[in-house]
């Protein structure tokens, strides 16, 4: 029999074969969470760098500003046309809402639209990912969709027929406020979905469990 240094016996080959060390069942137990598999081809999006994105947030927090008061000037210059009844003064009136809407209010959603597309697209957050950008979107362009379709026709409307104030007239006013009140409601809705994000995904991520 062979013996150690200090004199005690050596463990024989089956002792040392049931002396296997306890990691390694310790780490089978304990297993690594399964990842999900990579789709493949996916191509990563490209993402703004944290000085662009915040060039982009700026560019689209003034441009979404300076419309919602270009839009509650118009909510103030169509209701006070209501009274009118000088064609002078109803021809300069719905002339300044023209300027305004080509000038000011549609060059101001376009921005508004194009930079929170930017934002959706190259941000984590993605544009189909979440329902709060879908309402974004679909809200702004709606009601830009809806101005450009309505206004002009109304706008020319009044000024060609100042002199003639009749229950048409009154009702081709009242489509003009209509449409000036859409905008800040509009506005509202977007910033109030953009400050609570609601609803949460579109569509939730399968587990890896499932198939």
């Amino acid at each position: 029999m062979t013996t150690t240094v200090t004199g005690l016996p050596a463990p024989t080959q089956a002792q040392a074969q049931t002396q296997a060390p306890t990691e390694a069942p310790a780490q089978a137990r304990t297993p690594a969470p399964a990842q999900p598999p990579a789709r493949a081809g996916r191509r990563r999006r490209p993402m703004l760098s944290r000085g662009w994105r915040k060039a982009v947030v700026l560019a689209h927090v003034i441009a979404s500003v300076g419309w919602l008061g270009m839009t509650v000037v118009l909510v103030v210059l169509t209701v006070a046309a209501l009274g009118l009844t000088d064609p002078d003064l109803l021809r300069a009136a719905y002339g300044f809402q023209r300027l305004l809407v080509g000038t000011v209010i549609i060059p101001s959603a376009i921005t508004t639209i194009v930079t929170g597309l930017v934002l959706s697209l190259m941000t984590p957050w993605g544009l189909v990912r979440h329902w709060w950008p879908l309402v974004k979107l679909v809200a702004t362009v709606g009601t830009i969709a809806l101005t450009v379709s309505h206004s002009p026709g109304a706008v020319a409307y009044v000024i060609e027929h100042a002199a003639t104030v009749d229950a048409a007239y009154r009702g081709v006013q009242r489509e003009l406020v209509a449409l000036a009140v859409l905008h800040p409601v509009a506005l509202g809705l977007v910033t109030w979905v953009s400050f609570y994000k609601p609803w949460g995904r579109v569509r939730r991520e399968a587990s890896p469990g499932q198939a």
